[in-house]
């Protein structure tokens, strides 16, 4: 199912819209190959090109899933993306969230996650994340948005470094209690 929820979207300090090719530069490619800093990534078991990254970008242009830009408003400067991936035949959505190395500790994953959240709590049923449960920035990001957990399960993320116990998050939109 695609996405009804139209983009641009923007809060206070950020424009999310769709990645576009003129968004992938070499500051975008030495994040991705960043291992230290992507290592609750799947993306840290890769070597990234800018021709790598672009047939990723294509890849999403060709399926319902979307993978959108985090931009910071002021100085239209890419500082992240999302990917967004319907599930169960689009009663729901996962999302994934990559902030730049140079901008994290700027809370910019936190405000870009909630308000994403929120506008897409009006179209899918729930929206949902997950990550290890060492990754103790994106479980902040999570809950910081409204979700809960909705299970741990043993040896289920696989790391640059091996298997780590994951830990998925859900937002149910038809509750109040979940409400952004």
């Amino acid at each position: 199912m695609p996405l009804k929820r139209s983009f641009p979207l923007f809060t206070e300090r950020l424009e999310i819209r769709g990645l576009e090719s003129k968004d992938v530069t070499e500051d975008y490619i030495a994040g991705l190959n960043n291992i230290e800093y992507m290592r609750y990534s799947l993306q840290s078991l890769k070597v990234h090109t800018i021709s790598s990254q672009l047939d990723y970008i294509k890849a999403f242009a060709e399926s319902d899933d979307k993978i959108l830009a985090i931009v910071l408003r002021e100085q239209q400067r890419l500082v992240g993306t999302f990917t967004l991936r319907p599930q169960d035949l689009g009663k729901g959505v996962d999302l994934g969230i990559f902030i730049f190395p140079e901008c994290s500790g700027n809370r910019f994953a936190n405000e870009a996650w909630s308000a994403l959240v929120h506008h897409l709590s009006r179209q899918f049923l729930w929206i949902s994340g997950g990550c290890a449960k060492s990754n103790l920035p994106m479980i902040s990001i999570m809950e910081s948005a409204n979700m809960t957990v909705e299970r741990e399960v043993k040896n289920s993320i696989s790391l640059f470094h091996g298997l780590e116990d994951g830990i998925f998050y859900r937002f149910d939109s038809a509750s109040k209690e979940s409400r952004v």
